[in-house]
C-alpha cells in the first residue's frame, strides 16, 4: 500500500507531540516494516523547509532533509504539469 503525506501531515508528525503526530509516527513505523510505502511531492520538501530556515533551526531542517532525500522509507516525487491538473480535477471531485 502506498500513501501520499501531504506537508501539514509531515509537519505535524515532526514538529508537533499531539496524538496526530504519533499518528504519523506509527506510518513511518509501517514504513520501516516494509508493511507500507510513503510518497510525497517535492513540493512538500520545499513547504516542510520554510519554518525551519526561518527560524534557523538547522537541526530541523537536516531532519527534514535526510528524511525525504536519503532515508529509503519516503520516495519523493517530482511535481510536474499533468500531476498539478489532475490533482485539480480531484479536488473538483471532492469538494
Amino acid at each position: 500500500m502506498r500513501i501520499y503525506l501531504d506537508t501539514n501531515v509531515l509537519i505535524r508528525g515532526m514538529e508537533r507531540t499531539d496524538a496526530g503526530a504519533g499518528e504519523v509516527g506509527r506510518l513511518i513505523e509501517f514504513a520501516e516494516r516494509d508493511r507500507l510505502e510513503l510518497v510525497t511531492s517535492e513540493l512538500t520538501l520545499s513547504e516542510a523547509l520554510v519554518s525551519p530556515i526561518k527560524l534557523g533551526n538547522d537541526i530541523l531542517v537536516t531532519a527534514y532533509l535526510n528524511l525525504l532525500t536519503d532515508d529509503p522509507i519516503f520516495e519523493l516525487l517530482p511535481l510536474t504539469r499533468d500531476i498539478l491538473i489532475e490533482s485539480s480535477h480531484i479536488r473538483a471531485r471532492s469538494s
